[in-house]
């Protein structure tokens, strides 16, 4: 499985940004980290990152009423999909967390901070 440019809008703007200083660029880019993951080490890095022990698996069954409810197709939850930006490396896009676990703690750390932010203090 690949990320799709795991730092969010902030990292797709920055590929888009590059793209349009880049007029030789054109046709297809694929927008996607360079570093490839499986769901397995990518479920398991954003369990240590965010102290989580255990991960309860999503049966196909629970993929497929989701993939339903957001009426997209189960294949495109179900089965992966190996891009690499070639394009994008080859022309000098440096990507600011070109490996899964900084990338991840890039968008979780922030998060769990937000989250808490608006908890009420013990009385």
């Amino acid at each position: 499985m690949s990320r799709i440019v795991i730092a969010g809008a902030s990292g797709f703007a920055a590929v888009v940004d590059f793209l349009r200083g880049r007029p030789d660029l054109d046709g297809v880019i694929n927008v996607s980290a360079p570093e490839t993951s499986d769901n397995r080490t990518l479920m398991r890095t954003i369990r240590r990152i965010l102290g989580v022990p255990i991960g309860v698996p999503a049966w196909r069954w629970m993929l497929e009423l989701g993939s339903a409810v957001i009426r997209t197709e189960t294949e495109l939850v179900l089965k992966s999909r190996w891009v690499v930006p070639e394009r994008l490396l080859d022309a000098g896009y440096a990507f600011e967390h070109p490996e899964l676990e900084p990338a991840l703690r890039s968008i979780l750390r922030p998060a769990r901070g937000r989250v808490n932010a608006g908890a009420r203090p013990a009385d």
